[in-house]
């Protein structure tokens, strides 16, 4: 009843590339595949693109973020269980 998981909506909207490799390196795919496990408070490539030009860590692009980094970006906008508005 909660319809397409998480992943499957990021990719079918195609602004949410950063987030799907962020999910994807973390081996997070699995889980955001299935319905109703986790809420997302997914960031879109423009937002990354902005932050990417001025943010605290120096980091300009995605391949200069470090694992601990990335880990940071995806655990801070994920929480458990399925938030429903």
């Amino acid at each position: 009843w909660l319809g397409n998981s998480i992943y499957e909506r990021l990719e079918e909207d195609g602004h949410y590339t950063t987030m799907l490799k962020l999910i994807d390196v973390l081996g997070q795919k699995e889980t955001l595949s299935h319905t109703g496990s986790k809420t997302l408070f997914a960031a879109n490539d423009s937002a990354f693109e902005q932050w990417y030009g001025r943010n605290s860590w120096g980091v300009n692009r995605y391949e200069q973020l470090s694992l601990s980094q990335k880990k940071l970006l995806l655990n801070n906008s994920m929480i458990n269980n399925a938030y429903l508005i």
